[in-house]
């Protein structure tokens, strides 16, 4: 490895609503900022304790190189190594791997954390870090290294659910925006109902009175909520709603284990006689349901796959005429080959 003292974090913005002209907004880059700078605190604090000094990560910017919005950020001062491992290098390391993790392997990603970063608290830091480059309108890449990267890693947009899920998990607090199904309505005095998760979590969310009568309407829907999460003892709940609204179209940017080229748009419902979250797309001819939001996403990579490999195994003359419209408008969201390639590897996992 280079010597500690040549290592940068290069942050790469791609031009969009932060960057224009090779400019970058100044109170966003604050913002990339300070998500990457608490990061590695959060990460240096658990892992070396009363030991980790946080000069050794204080990240500073002295030039922004031409040819994109490239900025290296490193530590001006270095402290000695803690058990003769240098801090920056491996709390650098460490938060990339995550982000490594989260977007190739996400189902292993919790083990991970839980690995990496030991403190509870500091790991609702790294989330919420990681969260806010998956909310990102911006596609931001990060890469620690002596010189500037062809290119870097970055945080999938498709991941923001899985991360905020996570953060309740965890017992994060303050404003949060949640996806779920009104599965029961309850209290007199005071006033709750209970909200399914994506997770498979039940969540109380307290509402004023006069919020009654839209929430009985949406009794048994899909609903997006925005509040104030609250941590207990035993649960979270949502202490006070900010905004409240029917759920009808889900965006994804990848159907379970298979990337997109382009996002997809799910009609998204709730099948209230049969329990069942419900993503259907008319055009694709792609309907899943499941009675978890998980196993409704198993639904959806299963109706890929089919479609996978009857435009991979099967020539156009085994197909009808309608079919192959659909296999040219799946063209334009899905790599045929990678699929193809990550199903075969799916096989023989199993």
């Amino acid at each position: 490895m280079a010597h500690h003292e040549n290592l940068k974090t290069w942050i790469i913005v791609h031009e969009g609503p932060i960057v224009k002209n090779q400019a970058i907004e100044a109170a966003s880059l604050a913002d990339i900022l300070l998500k990457i700078q608490r990061a590695y605190d959060n990460i240096g604090a658990s892992k070396y304790g009363k030991d980790f000094n946080k000069e050794d990560c204080r990240l500073y910017i002295k030039e922004i190189k031409q040819g994109s919005v490239a900025i290296p950020a490193f530590p001006s001062t270095y402290g000695k190594t803690i058990d003769g491992v240098d801090p920056f290098a491996a709390i650098t390391t460490t938060y990339e791997t995550l982000i490594d993790r989260l977007a190739s392997h996400s189902d292993n990603f919790q083990d991970l954390l839980e690995r990496e970063v030991e403190d509870p608290s500091a790991r609702l830091g790294v989330l919420n870090s990681l969260k806010f480059f998956a909310s990102s309108e911006s596609s931001i890449e990060l890469k620690t290294s002596v010189k500037k990267p062809e290119k870097g890693i970055f945080v999938p947009k498709y991941q923001k659910d899985y991360l905020e899920n996570l953060i309740v998990e965890y017992g994060g607090s303050g404003e949060t925006t949640l996806q779920g199904i009104i599965v029961g309505i309850r209290g007199d005095t005071s006033k709750y109902f209970i909200l399914n998760t994506k997770n498979n979590r039940n969540i109380n969310c307290y509402f004023v009175p006069n919020m009654e009568e839209k929430i009985i309407s949406l009794y048994k829907k899909w609903v997006t909520i925005t509040g104030d999460m609250i941590q207990g003892q035993k649960n979270a709940r949502i202490s006070q709603i900010e905004e409240l609204k029917e759920h009808t179209s889900e965006k994804l940017h990848a159907i379970g284990r298979y990337p997109l080229i382009n996002p997809i748009i799910f009609e998204a419902s709730y099948d209230m006689a049969d329990e069942q979250w419900c993503l259907c797309n008319d055009e694709l001819a792609m309907y899943a349901y499941g009675r978890t939001y998980a196993k409704t996403i198993e639904s959806l990579e299963e109706e890929l796959e089919g479609h996978i490999i009857s435009y991979t195994e099967y020539s156009d003359e085994d197909h009808a005429a309608d079919s192959l419209l659909i296999k040219e408008k799946l063209k334009y969201f899905a790599d045929f080959d990678e699929i193809k390639k990550l199903l075969d590897e799916k096989y023989v996992e199993e």
